[in-house]
Formats: C-alpha cells, sequence, structure tokens
C-alpha cells in the first residue's frame, strides 16, 4: 500500500503544476493572480488515526505543501467527519488552506485550529431546504459569531453545494445574515 502510495503522490504533484499554471492574461482578465487547487478526500473518516497517520497524512501532506510551495492555494474539502485528525492541519503552513468540512462542526475546527486554516462553512442542505428566514438567519449568526474570526468563507449547503430543492428567500438570508454579522 504504501509503495502504491508513494508511486502516486508525485503524480498528483504533477498534475496540481500543469493545472495550476494561469496564463497572465487569463489572470489579468480575473483579476488575480490566486491559483486555487481543489481536493475533495473522500472516506478519511474511515481510518482511525493509527492508519491515517501511517497510510494517508503523509503523502497528502507531500502534495498540499508542494501545491504552496507552487504558489497555489489548496481548497480542501474534507468529506465526512474529520474530527479525529484535525491536528495533523497543523503541520501545514498557517493560512495557506482553505478547508471546507461538511461534517465536523465548524466550532470544533476553530478549537482545534484558530486560524491556522481559512475556514469555509456555512448551512447545510436541509436547513435552506426545510427550514425558514429565521432559521437561517439564526443559524448563520451563531456560525459567524463563534467561528469567523481567523478568517471565513460561507459555503451554503455546505454538504454538496447549494440544492436545486433550496428554498431561494433561505438563500437570500444567508446573504442578508452575512451582511449583518460577517463584518470585521
Amino acid at each position: 500500500m504504501k509503495r502504491a502510495v508513494d508511486a502516486l503522490t508525485p503524480l498528483l504533484v504533477e498534475s496540481a503544476r500543469v493545472t495550476g499554471t494561469v496564463p497572465p492574461e487569463v489572470q489579468k482578465a480575473l483579476g488575480t493572480n490566486v491559483v486555487e487547487c481543489f481536493f475533495p478526500l473522500h472516506l478519511n473518516e474511515y481510518l482511525n488515526p493509527k492508519l491515517y497517520d501511517e497510510f494517508y497524512w503523509p503523502s497528502l501532506r507531500k502534495v498540499l505543501e508542494e501545491v504552496i510551495a507552487m504558489g497555489q492555494t489548496p481548497y480542501v474539502l474534507f468529506e465526512g467527519r474529520h474530527d479525529a485528525h484535525l491536528e495533523t492541519l497543523l503541520d501545514l503552513p498557517k493560512g495557506k488552506i482553505i478547508a471546507v468540512f461538511d461534517k465536523t462542526d465548524p466550532r470544533k475546527v476553530r478549537d482545534v485550529l484558530g486560524d491556522h486554516v481559512i475556514l469555509s462553512s456555512g448551512p447545510p442542505n436541509s436547513l435552506l431546504i426545510g427550514g425558514t428566514p429565521q432559521k437561517v438567519d439564526d443559524y448563520m449568526k451563531s456560525m459567524l459569531e463563534d467561528c469567523k474570526e481567523g478568517g471565513m468563507m460561507i459555503y451554503p449547503g455546505v454538504d454538496g453545494g447549494i440544492s436545486g430543492d433550496a428554498k431561494p428567500e433561505n438563500v437570500r438570508a444567508v446573504v442578508d445574515a452575512v451582511k449583518k454579522y460577517g463584518t470585521y
């Protein structure tokens, strides 16, 4: 298993290098030189910390560090519960990754990591579909009060993007709540 992971790691780094090169005219048109490199991480919640630390984290850490060294910003979707592995992210350079957690409570992320990562979170689809604008406002107020310090990006429908079944008034409530409670 380790040999297979070691063989794939340089290929992932090379893929990020090739796809992360943004021509100057595109950078100018977009008004930024920030290049995000997206990493959807599946099944990490099924590994206990010992197996995660032995088989998963060393290669992932190497890939993320290489991508950061290239000048890209890893945008990592930690699918599932990542609670048992949060501390490993302290091994990475501070403020150099955007971290989305679809099931790990953003408050726990802040408690463990502080401002070490740029946290990306927001209301789940169940709230956007079945909630009310007031419930969305309450959720957003609480989350922003607890988590926005240290840098935060709002990701409505954190568990898969905004569902087509989301109520428009609830999506609007997210935007309004960010304007009300998201300022520094």
